[in-house]
């Protein structure tokens, strides 16, 4: 049986052949969980040759697996190419068994509405807000698509036979179905070591000089709200200890620095590029005090629980799922500075003993992300997608057969 993944990410193409995903977002490790169930996965997806040095990348292509770019455009500017994007589609689509979308997206939206077209069935893994995406972009263009997008994602995931969903209660809210669903977030935790309690424990209880802040996110657009932060911290520098604050994302730090700079904080703030998926992120958040969050778009977000899984405090907005992982009291409003900077004083400002509990509750809210547990959840859904695929070609022989077992009657 053959798999259709489509998902609007961008892979590097190397010279000879091989693809990468940066960030470790889609490394060869994750197919594994769909060849599991089905003989080969394409990947229809986003790509380019490589631009970023190999030590950030993760290797993607591998042994029954096939990356088909479609396009590299990134953004809103992939709307240009939607004319010819169901004609490319839709051939591959035909030769699959089954397809699986990671939405929202283009070209996950346009996978789902041929697979149903053409009676293969499709499980529709639901991550992110469409609208959130696209208003948090930055631009008019991205704000003006968003109730089409939103529209699109909410039909495509109300038809789906199968939908999986990374949030407890917030996407499903958003994108009901009457298909069958799933929970499971795409996050990949390895079972948290006692050791990492002990370290953070030590390290808040030194008082470290400069506290570091963190976020994790891609630069490319304003979703992730950098800006947001570093306006908080600039508002609250007088009250807070010396400071720095870290980024690690892709994308061009040129437009964050000069506001950095507008706002007196060039000597505090650090860009850190990107560090491959696993021990390099975690040995980052090492590093890290207090991490945050303070994104206009989420789905359940993998960062902020990994931050979590090392014990780092945090503050974060509301956007998406991410109440589901902090209480009320370490979380503000997308885009509201006041708010975070208040955030930022109490937690940086308040008791060790609070900072220790707080750090050890973080700890244990991510411990329900353990990898093991959720890669059973998600290969459910797949042998679900499998099962569909299986009853679909048994119906299709029972029909075949049913003339001449009418002719023997």
């Amino acid at each position: 049986m053959k798999l259709l993944f489509s998902v609007d990410h961008r892979f590097e193409i190397g010279a000879d052949g091989a693809v990468y995903t940066l960030g470790g977002k889609y490394p060869y490790r994750l197919w594994q969980e769909y060849l599991e169930a089905f003989d080969e996965v394409v990947v229809v997806c986003r790509g380019g040759p490589m631009t970023s040095p190999i030590e950030r990348l993760s290797l993607s292509s591998g042994s029954r697996v096939r990356h088909v770019p479609v396009g590299g455009r990134r953004g809103v500017k992939r709307l240009s190419e939607l004319a010819n994007l169901q004609k490319t589609l839709a051939p591959l689509v035909l030769a699959s068994d089954a397809v699986v979308a990671r939405l929202p997206g283009e070209l996950g939206s346009a996978a789902c509405d041929l697979a149903r077209r053409n009676e293969r069935p499709y499980l529709a893994e639901v991550v992110a807000s469409a609208w959130d995406a696209l208003w948090g972009h930055g631009s008019l263009a991205a704000k003006a698509y968003a109730p089409i997008l939103e529209h699109r994602t909410a039909k495509v995931v109300a038809r789906a036979p199968l939908a999986r969903y990374v949030t407890e209660a917030f996407l499903q809210k958003a994108y009901p179905t009457a298909g069958r669903t799933f929970v499971a977030s795409n996050v990949a935790l390895a079972p948290i070591d006692s050791g990492v309690a002990v370290d953070r424990d030590a390290r808040i209880r030194s008082t470290p000089s400069p506290l570091v802040f963190g976020t994790i996110g891609s630069l490319v657009s304003r979703m992730k709200g950098v800006h947001t932060a570093l306006e908080a911290l600039a508002a609250q520098r007088n009250s807070l200890p010396p400071f720095l604050y870290h980024v690690l994302g892709e994308g061009d730090p040129a437009p964050y620095r000069a506001l950095a700079e507008r706002l007196g904080l060039s000597s505090q703030v650090r860009f850190d590029g990107v560090l491959p998926a696993g021990p390099a992120v975690m040995a980052w958040l090492d590093g890290v005090d207090i991490y945050l969050q303070p994104s206009f778009q989420e789905g359940l977000p993998r960062a902020l629980i990994e931050a979590l899984s090392r014990g780092c405090l945090a503050a974060a907005s509301t956007a998406g799922g991410t109440p589901e992982l902090l209480p009320p009291a370490r979380l503000h409003r997308p885009g509201d500075v006041t708010q975070l900077g208040r955030l930022i004083l109490d937690v940086a400002t308040q008791s060790l003993e609070d900072s220790l509990s707080e750090s050890r509750e973080n700890m244990r809210t991510a411990q329900r992300y353990d990898g093991a547990h959720l890669a059973m959840k998600r290969r459910e859904s797949v042998a679900a997608l499998a099962n569909l695929v299986s009853n679909r070609g048994r119906n299709a022989s029972a029909n075949v057969d049913a003339p001449s077992a009418l002719k023997e009657l």
